[in-house]
């Protein structure tokens, strides 16, 4: 599950002094999601994208030591997902989100010795939903958000887990210049690999159009207006792979396998018409931890980990996303 796309509710913006709370309550609904989907692929109503890395190397371990090497010779994956909040009320919102990826690997596998052992090209799919649910408040006389999240996944042939996510994120400031938030997520999941987490999100206009964009832990970017049209943004951003493996050693037992990765590169966004934007992204990416564990164990107490080295991607993308261009 990427945990990035529960954050969606997170964050409101833009609030105007001198308003009655209705309208301003209303003007953070819509430049909460206006923020959300500008940041986040996933939460945007509509987003199919297609990702291909080059090929590199890995080692197989377990936690005896090395088992085996290999060469991932095709990565690529294809996703799409479907954002909505169908209720909105004076002081909360209700939606939901649906979102469908196939990762399609080609492996060649050696032993320690350098000897080949097997080629396979497997194809996984992987799916998830949830209902969301975000209620707006004050806390020391600043506006605070609340979200509450309970999210089902799976493969093809199951339903895998059921999980829970609960945030709180309180907005320091927001003016035309500079917007700062904090706040504090708790995911309810046994294989969580962080079960509760600090966030941070810094905004600020830089000189020359160019906006500094810092959303901890996911992302920090830098990013300019082109023309009318188009974006440019560079810098480094958090992603994860995921999905279910079954028949391991003939064992009945069901499987995750779950990737941390470091994107390094650029992002350009270009308008189509007045609400889809196409996107591209490549560079450098590096595998932070990758790892293969018991459905019913966490992620610490894995099976198996992959060592991979770090590999080239590129990335093409279309979604709808009335907000563009309208913050």
């Amino acid at each position: 599950m990427k945990y990035s796309f529960l954050i969606l509710s997170l964050f409101a913006i833009t609030v105007t002094n001198g308003q009655t709370n209705d309208t301003i309550l209303s003007q953070i609904k819509e430049n909460s999601m206006a923020f959300i989907a500008d940041k986040f692929d996933f939460a945007k109503p509509l987003n199919v994208s297609f990702t291909q890395l080059t090929p590199y190397n890995f080692t197989l371990k377990s936690k005896n030591g090395d088992l085996a090497n290999g060469e991932i010779n095709n990565f690529s994956q294809a996703k799409a997902s479907i954002n909505t909040v169908f209720l909105k009320k004076k002081k909360w919102l209700l939606g939901a989100s649906v979102g469908y990826e196939m990762t399609n690997i080609s492996t060649d596998v050696k032993d320690t010795k350098n000897n080949p052992i097997n080629s396979l090209d497997n194809t996984f799919h992987y799916h998830y939903s949830s209902v969301n649910f975000t209620y707006f408040s004050k806390l020391f006389n600043k506006r605070m958000i609340y979200t509450s999240s309970v999210i089902v996944d799976g493969s093809e042939q199951h339903f895998e887990r059921v999980k829970g996510l609960i945030t709180g994120t309180l907005i320091l400031k927001s003016d035309e210049k500079t917007k700062m938030l904090i706040g504090l997520v708790a995911v309810i999941d046994p294989s969580s690999q962080v079960p509760i987490l600090p966030t941070f999100t810094y905004e600020r206009k830089l000189n020359n159009g160019w906006t500094l964009d810092v959303l901890m832990p996911q992302r920090v970017m830098i990013k300019k207006d082109i023309a009318k049209s188009g974006r440019l943004s560079f810098g480094s951003e958090l992603a994860k792979t995921s999905f279910y493996i079954y028949d391991i050693n003939a064992s009945s037992d069901k499987f995750e396998f779950r990737q941390t990765e470091l994107n390094n590169g650029l992002i350009y966004e270009h308008l189509l018409g007045k609400s889809f934007v196409f996107t591209a992204k490549t560079g450098y990416k590096y595998i932070m931890n990758s790892r293969i564990f018991n459905k019913d164990e966490s992620f610490k107490n894995y099976s198996y980990e992959l060592d991979s080295d770090p590999t080239f991607y590129i990335n093409a993308g279309i979604s709808f996303n009335p907000f563009f261009k309208k913050k």
